[in-house]
C-alpha cells in the first residue's frame, strides 16, 4: 500500500504501547501534535483493537446519593471509584 504524500513519520511502537496502557487517542495526539483521527488510524492500519468506551449502568442515582449523601463522598471520589469523570457524577446527581 502507497503511503499519502503527507505520511506524518510517528513512533507507532510508541503510540501503541501508551494506547494500551490506557492513555486515550486523543491524549496521544495532543502530545505528538496531530488529531486523534491519526492515532486511531494508526492503530487499525497495526491491527490494535479499538477500545469501547465503558458502561455505566451501575451508577444509578440511588447509588450516587448514597455515596455523596450519606458517606460523604466527593464527586471527585465518586468518580475513581467507579473510574469516569466527576461531570458525569454531578451530571447525574442533579
Amino acid at each position: 500500500m502507497r503511503k499519502p504524500h503527507n505520511w506524518l513519520n510517528l513512533d507507532i511502537d510508541y503510540i501503541i504501547k501508551e494506547y494500551q496502557k490506557g492513555r486515550s487517542a486523543k491524549n496521544i495526539g495532543e502530545e505528538l501534535g496531530v488529531s486523534k483521527g491519526v492515532i486511531l488510524q494508526r492503530l487499525k492500519d497495526r491491527g490494535v483493537k479499538r477500545r469501547q468506551r465503558p458502561r455505566y449502568e451501575n451508577i444509578t442515582e440511588e447509588v450516587l446519593r448514597k455515596l455523596y449523601i450519606n458517606n460523604k463522598m466527593s464527586t471527585r471520589a465518586i468518580a475513581e471509584k467507579f473510574g469516569c469523570n466527576n461531570s458525569l457524577i454531578s451530571k447525574n446527581l442533579s
